[in-house]
């Protein structure tokens, strides 16, 4: 996951508080999450069709064999069942400060 932002110097400390919001105390509302399953299905396709995600896709499966190995897309069988609380609990177990870099230019 990766967020890019922009502002004046004089804003850094508003920004810093809505950034750190947003990776740790993210809402996923369920009917958002239900609306958002059958896009799942398009994303994925439309992704697929770009042969640069393909390279990666399969470049992380070769390379790797621990989680780097996961595809960045929901699996098939996934698509419809994904809800509101697994999303919680995945940011709340993997989205942690020891796993984040903040990076300033």
């Amino acid at each position: 996951m990766a967020y890019t932002v922009e502002c004046l110097r004089g804003d850094v400390d508003i920004l810093m508080e809505f950034l750190l919001n947003v990776t740790t105390a993210p809402e996923f509302r369920r009917w958002e999450v239900a609306d958002l399953q059958s896009q799942l299905r398009i994303d994925k396709a439309v992704a697929f069709h770009n042969p640069q995600a393909r390279v990666i896709e399969n470049l992380h499966s070769a390379a790797y064999r621990n989680a780097l190995a996961n595809s960045l897309y929901c699996p098939d069988y996934r698509i419809g069942k994904v809800t509101s609380e697994e999303l919680h609990y995945f940011v709340q177990n993997h989205f942690t400060s020891a796993r984040m870099a903040l990076i300033g230019l």
